[in-house]
């Protein structure tokens, strides 16, 4: 099974990156919105228990995060994934994703890119600009992450939540 561990965004979020997404012009757009915190990839089925078992000793309280700008990666030059940008002013956001992260270490499961919260918008799979218009900055609560299983399709993924954690 393809898992990764994220936060989900609340409806009023949802409108928001909705409206930010229409502006994007000759891109693949992205559905199923979410924070990724930590992304696992394959794990045997059988393993899921003592997985779910080591995710149930992580606690943390709600926190606020807030969207800031729009970004890209790699780089400006070679977009290839187009994504509004998170901010959290306490450090919270960067614990629980520690937290996890040291989590699936102890399971055998090595991070596999440097963590940089942000909601993905877009794919783009040809050369374009960077799209450059101002965004209004949103605050939101964080009140669990989930662990969800990615089935790939050909019509993109279908992401299936297995377990949440609520926060404390």
């Amino acid at each position: 099974m393809r898992l990764f561990i994220a936060i989900d965004i609340p409806k009023n979020i949802l409108s928001y990156v909705n409206e930010v997404q229409s502006k994007l012009k000759g891109v693949r757009l992205t559905k199923n919105f979410h924070i990724t915190l930590n992304f696992i990839g394959e794990l045997d089925k059988k393993k899921l228990p003592d997985l779910i078992f080591l995710l149930n000793n992580i606690t943390f309280n709600e926190f606020e995060l807030e969207t800031t700008n729009l970004g890209v990666f790699p780089s400006t030059e070679n977009i290839k994934v187009i994504w509004i940008g998170l901010k959290n002013n306490n450090n919270t956001l960067m614990e629980l994703q520690k937290s996890i992260e040291k989590t699936l270490i102890e399971f055998d499961i090595k991070k596999d890119f440097e963590f940089h919260p942000h909601i993905t918008l877009a794919r783009v799979s040809r050369s374009i600009e960077f799209p450059n218009f101002n965004l209004e900055s949103k605050l939101f609560t964080v009140k669990e992450f989930a662990l969800y299983q990615s089935v790939l399709t050909s019509q993109g993924p279908i992401y299936k939540k297995i377990k949440k954690w609520k926060a404390n």
